[in-house]
């Protein structure tokens, strides 16, 4: 009997953070400012819930692109990542920022920062994690990534980008040690 009652319970738990956590949407919209030729995307994550949630501040471009959050293509495609990879411990609570139960948080990214747009094209750009990295980071353990088995995800956006030249990093040619 305790079997029983200990998976209900575990279950109960499930559902109420599952259903509270589907309540996250993300959006991507176009936002490039007039007379600028950086190619800019305004994103929104809403959660839609009855409850407060907390996300993994990495998985998303609040802080900054600090990582792939985005896929990218440019005429089908996909657009190189140039940006840092980072490898994170697990999310402490400062790692983490929290959307009250209809509270929207919005941020403008240039893409450009973070990946190789030189070539001219029609440029395709969506945002999709899983549940379970928004909330507990890449090193989701087996219960909570069954737990939260979905994805979060943006419609994809279109936007047409002249061209802009990426210069990669110098190489060094000879080390030195000191």
């Amino acid at each position: 009997m305790k079997m029983k009652t200990t998976q209900l319970a575990l279950a109960a738990a499930m559902f109420v953070s599952g259903s509270a956590f589907a309540g996250i949407t993300a959006r991507l919209d176009p936002a490039q400012e007039a007379g600028s030729s950086a190619p800019t995307v305004k994103f929104t994550l809403t959660n839609t819930g009855k409850a407060p949630v907390s996300v993994v501040r990495w998985e998303t471009p609040f802080t900054g692109i600090i990582g792939e959050v985005f896929q990218v293509t440019v005429n089908g495609v996909e657009a190189e990542y140039v940006g840092r990879h980072y490898k994170w411990a697990d999310p402490q609570d400062y790692d983490m920022i929290t959307l009250k139960a209809g509270e929207s948080r919005s941020v403008t990214v240039d893409l450009s920062a973070a990946y190789n747009l030189s070539e001219t094209g029609v440029y395709e750009i969506s945002y999709r994690t899983s549940e379970s990295a928004l909330r507990f980071g890449q090193r989701a353990s087996a219960a909570q990534s069954k737990a939260f088995a979905g994805d979060v995800a943006s419609a994809p956006v279109r936007m047409f980008i002249e061209g802009i030249p990426y210069n990669p990093p110098a190489i060094p040619t000879e080390w030195t040690r000191s």
